[in-house]
């Protein structure tokens, strides 16, 4: 490869150029680490109210729901007792006729 020589005037000339892409890159940096840190903002957020709905939402629910059947299972039993006294009574009234 040949030496070439460059005069001080041709040098400033290509430090300026490599500082201007420098800056350039450097902006596109600045603007991606902005997206990124953005969109980790939107993650941790997401993250956040999963957590919240698995340690909250889903026991709250879960209770609300056997709760609701524990109900329904006392009902029934107490519906269950009424009808079998029903049938007793209405059997007792034919054996008595």
């Amino acid at each position: 490869m040949a030496e070439e020589n460059y005069t001080k005037r041709e040098l400033d000339d290509h430090f300026v150029i490599v500082n201007q892409k420098l800056d350039g890159i450097s902006t596109k940096v600045e603007k991606t680490n902005g997206r990124v840190k953005l969109l980790e903002i939107w993650r941790a957020g997401i993250v956040g109210a999963l957590g919240v709905i698995t340690a909250i939402v889903i026991p709250m629910l879960m209770y609300i729901y056997f709760d609701k059947l524990g109900q329904i299972q006392t009902e029934t039993a107490s519906l269950s007792d009424k009808v079998s006294a029903i049938q007793k009574i209405l059997s007792d009234a034919e054996i008595t006729k």
